[in-house]
């Protein structure tokens, strides 16, 4: 009968090439050892799949849910070749009023290929991302904006928003001293944004206030 084995072996010393044919790896108690040398997500990020888009530090507004354009966008275009599999978005209070409400991913299905009159978006600023590789890593396939300057065709649909990230408050820049507050939601792979589709965050009152805003996500061939 064959028996898999494993050699014990100190991994951090070691790095291997693609292609090569290796043993398993074993801890000292013969234990075998999986993923248990690197962070989550290490390999895709190294192997430069993990993407970064941030606003200004200034920040922008969160829009309404019902009747103003994304100001920050993730877009998978039609003929990608990729899924774009989201891990995370933050907003960070920046500057102004805000007021009390709850802040959430909106979805749009039917996005098409490109820019276009009567395209559901017939205006998209499309920035660069930061690969998860400082100053390496593949060139993006996705269309993200993170400057605000974008048109919707399709608004006002309550039903888009599917996925509730958290909430801001009554902040403001003078007055009663908060807390800091990082409002961060690890979505942790569990939204696939397939081609032809596109999210962004949207609040059930329009904030007003500025945040400072980052959406990470890593493309994954389809």
């Amino acid at each position: 009968m064959a028996v898999n084995r494993a050699v014990v072996q100190n991994p951090s010393n070691i790095s291997f090439s693609d292609g090569d044919e290796v043993n398993l790896i074993a801890g000292k108690r013969g234990e075998q050892m999986v993923g248990q040398l690197v962070a989550e997500m290490y390999s895709v990020t190294y192997r430069g799949a993990m993407f970064h888009a941030s606003t200004t530090p200034l920040g922008l507004a969160i829009p309404i849910y019902t009747a103003t354009a994304p100001t920050v966008c993730l877009w998978n275009p039609i003929g990608s070749g990729v899924n774009l599999v989201l891990h995370r978005y933050a907003f960070t209070y920046a500057s102004g009023t805000s007021a009390y409400g709850s802040v959430g991913l909106m979805k749009e299905t039917n996005t098409g290929s490109g820019i276009a009159t009567g395209a559901v978006f017939s205006a998209f600023n499309d920035d660069i991302p930061t690969n998860g590789i400082i100053g390496g890593g593949k060139t993006s396939n996705a269309k993200v904006s993170i400057s605000g300057t974008n048109t919707l065709t399709t608004l006002g649909d309550a039903t888009r928003w599917f996925y509730t990230l958290g909430s801001i408050n009554l902040e403001a820049a003078t007055g009663t001293a908060h807390a800091a507050t990082i409002p961060a939601s690890r979505i942790a792979a569990t939204i696939i944004i397939p081609p032809g589709s596109a999210v962004w965050p949207a609040c059930t009152v329009a904030s007003v206030a500025l945040y400072a805003q980052t959406i990470s996500w890593t493309e994954i061939p389809t």
